[in-house]
């Protein structure tokens, strides 16, 4: 965060450079982001199986947060992106799962005569899941590539003609987490549930 504000400020003050310099290349309507992120995470209906028989189980939820680094594409009011966002663990107290994905996203972008801009926007990619489980007895990790997507909202502020600052929230699905390895005597434990997260973004966007 305090990076993320630190960037915000230089921006600010170069803006004049950072303009003048952009007039003269070749990237002209394509643009870099980066956001940080705050997400509510849970997992879906978990279903938990030792050798077939079924355990109890309920939803789990936790904080988590990430990063993101984008490089897009403005045809102005429409962007289209390419995004890499890193999260870190989600916490459910017997497992640790940490979900990354690869989005293209779409967003429409509301132009007025204000330094605010609104949009809206969605995405589709892929997600890779590390899931990890660890107790007294057996520490055992497995991963999963699935279909994800996003959808959301948001507003932007012009910092200036080629800087702005990003403030969003998307509902994202990550897929299905999966684990299925032999802790031993053998018994095989599988687990598997739907994984989503509400998320808040804050990002810096640089317009070329």
């Amino acid at each position: 965060m305090k990076k993320l504000l630190s960037l915000t400020i230089i921006s600010t003050l170069l803006c004049p450079n950072l303009g003048n310099a952009g007039e003269s290349t070749q990237l002209k309507n394509a643009y870099i982001s980066s956001k940080v992120i705050y997400a509510r995470q849970k997992i879906e209906d978990p279903s938990v199986k030792v050798s077939g028989t079924k355990q109890p189980e309920h939803t789990r939820k936790d904080n988590a947060e990430g990063i993101s680094l984008a490089l897009g594409y403005n045809y102005n009011p429409i962007r289209v992106e390419t995004e890499l966002t890193l999260r870190n663990n989600l916490d459910t107290g017997g497992a640790k799962i940490e979900s990354h994905t690869l989005f293209a996203n779409v967003y429409y972008d509301f132009k007025n005569s204000t330094a605010f801009t609104p949009y809206i926007g969605g995405g589709i990619g892929l997600s890779i899941i590390d899931f990890k489980i660890k107790n007294p007895a057996f520490t055992k990790s497995d991963s999963s590539t699935n279909f994800a997507w996003n959808i959301g909202i948001g507003v932007g502020y012009e910092l200036c003609p080629q800087n702005r600052i990003d403030l969003g929230y998307r509902f994202a699905d990550y897929g299905t987490a999966k684990f299925a390895k032999d802790i031993g005597g053998g018994a095989l434990l599988k687990v598997h549930g739907r994984q989503t997260g509400n998320e808040l973004t804050l990002g810096f966007r640089h317009d070329f």
